[in-house]
């Protein structure tokens, strides 16, 4: 009763998997169709009705909304927020959308590969990004630009931010070919589960204060925070960078 079954990673195995099953199933524009159903019955849903067992409480308020109702219906253990789970079941639903953007922009660069140059394609990435975010802009007086519903603003913006840094590092990279300079972000990339993982098992927060902590404590507090905030960066990093030298990755 006290195992909170909801998760980040579980959330992202969930729609990953079914943004996959959907890609080996269905073409392109069968699955930008799927996409924009999901995106359109959700929001309608949410947005219009309420939870069943909570008396006076609107659809879009935390003890009212639907994704809170499903997540107490039918998640046992304990909510992360007691009436709702931020990961819970319904809102998952919306987030096979941000996977199967991610897969969009994959198919994208790898289709038009040979057709398309590089600075063409970073523009029209950057243009998506551009539609991406007024959509999102356009939908959020409606129903606003809420991570913990997954709401379909949340979908179209995190997926504008997204699209748009991909789009600028993709030009970097692989257009302009500066990459010394990424070494740094590739490190932390290539074993990205292992160190998310790796700060729920370990309080590297320990470590930091071991060898920052006396420097910290001779500056400010404000200094002192940010002296160790980069410690801690720099542990993770160094333990990450430890596994890439030894050719140690570890994936989902």
């Amino acid at each position: 009763e006290n195992l909170r079954i909801a998760s980040v990673l579980g959330r992202i195995g969930l729609a990953w998997g079914i943004a996959a099953v959907l890609y080996l199933n269905f073409g392109v524009k069968a699955r930008i169709a799927i996409a924009a159903a999901i995106l359109v019955g959700y929001g309608l849903l949410s947005a219009l009705v309420a939870a069943p067992d909570v008396a006076g409480a609107g659809p879009l308020t935390r003890e009212g909304c639907l994704a809170g109702y499903a997540d107490r219906l039918l998640l046992p253990g304990k909510l992360y927020g007691k009436t709702f789970d931020p990961e819970g079941l319904l809102s998952t639903v919306p987030a096979v959308v941000t996977a199967m953007l991610g897969m969009f922009t994959g198919e994208f660069v790898r289709r038009s590969e040979e057709r398309t140059s590089g600075s063409r394609k970073t523009l029209w990435m950057a243009a998506g990004a551009v539609a991406l975010l007024a959509l999102a802009l356009c939908l959020d007086p409606l129903q606003p630009i809420n991570k913990k519903l997954w709401t379909p603003a949340f979908v179209f913006a995190a997926g504008a931010y997204s699209l748009g840094m991909f789009a600028l590092f993709y030009y970097i990279i692989d257009v302009c070919q500066w990459r010394r300079w990424a070494y740094f972000f590739k490190v932390i990339g290539v074993n990205s589960i292992t160190i998310y993982m790796v700060q729920r098992i370990v309080r590297v927060s320990y470590t930091s204060e071991f060898f920052f902590g006396g420097l910290a404590s001779k500056l400010s507090p404000e200094a002192a925070a940010v002296v160790l905030s980069a410690g801690y960066v720099a542990v993770c990093w160094l333990l990450l960078w430890f596994l890439d030298r030894k050719k140690i990755y570890l994936k989902i």
